[in-house]
């Protein structure tokens, strides 16, 4: 009779203690997954800064000891005349040869050649066909802007692109006289359309989403 009492007093005395390291449990859980997922955020950010004076061109048919320099050279003086082979530092080719040749890494000696790269691209639009110059973007970064070109491409937005390693969209305008208003897009659930898995909207619910300036 006594033990009964005694351990329905400690069963009273214990039971809320358990949901209480239960509950701290889940919440140390939580705040641990933010906290890896926002040094993940930030990691990526300075992996982005590092890559500032680089972009990337696809499409340049590979051959066996090819002059990558002077390939990559002759595809820029289409859309920018002035860029000449003082301004890179250094160029590669990166990925495994599969059906396609592989893309093309160039390293300029200063942010503002590279800059120049896309300002001018801009009046000169005339590249070969299948040939693409990019900026170098990470791994996650590069994930983000192909959601945004699935959202182009069904509509869901009416533009996409990168400025500085970020990437931006128009949303589609609210009239037919006015444009959309830009928008920066840090998670996939900054996507317009975009339906993110669950995994997805706890990893990224507590990202700030900042608009860019127009």
């Amino acid at each position: 009779m006594i033990s009964e009492i005694v351990n329905d007093s400690l069963e009273k005395f214990v039971s809320p203690l358990k949901e209480e390291v239960n509950c701290l449990k889940i919440e140390l859980a939580r705040v641990t997954y933010c906290l890896n997922n926002k040094i993940q955020m930030r990691t990526d950010e300075l992996e982005q800064y590092s890559r500032k004076n680089c972009i990337r061109i696809n499409g340049i048919e590979e051959q066996n000891k090819e002059d990558v320099e002077k390939k990559s050279l002759d595809v820029l003086q289409i859309v920018c005349p002035n860029v000449v082979s003082s301004d890179i530092e250094n160029s590669h080719r990166v990925g495994k040869p599969e059906r396609g040749p592989r893309q093309i890494i160039l390293r300029f000696n200063s942010y503002k050649s590279k800059r120049k790269i896309f300002s001018d691209m801009k009046q000169h639009k005339n590249l070969p066909e299948n040939v693409y110059i990019n900026e170098d973007l990470t791994k996650y970064r590069s994930y983000i802007y192909s959601l945004t070109r699935k959202a182009y491409k069904s509509k869901s937005i009416s533009q996409c692109w990168t400025r500085d390693g970020k990437v931006f969209v128009r949303l589609n305008p609210v009239s037919e006289d006015e444009l959309g208003k830009v928008k920066r897009i840090l998670t996939p659930l900054d996507i317009p359309g975009y339906a993110p898995s669950e995994e997805e909207i706890i990893k990224y619910c507590g990202e700030s989403m900042t608009p860019a300036p127009e």
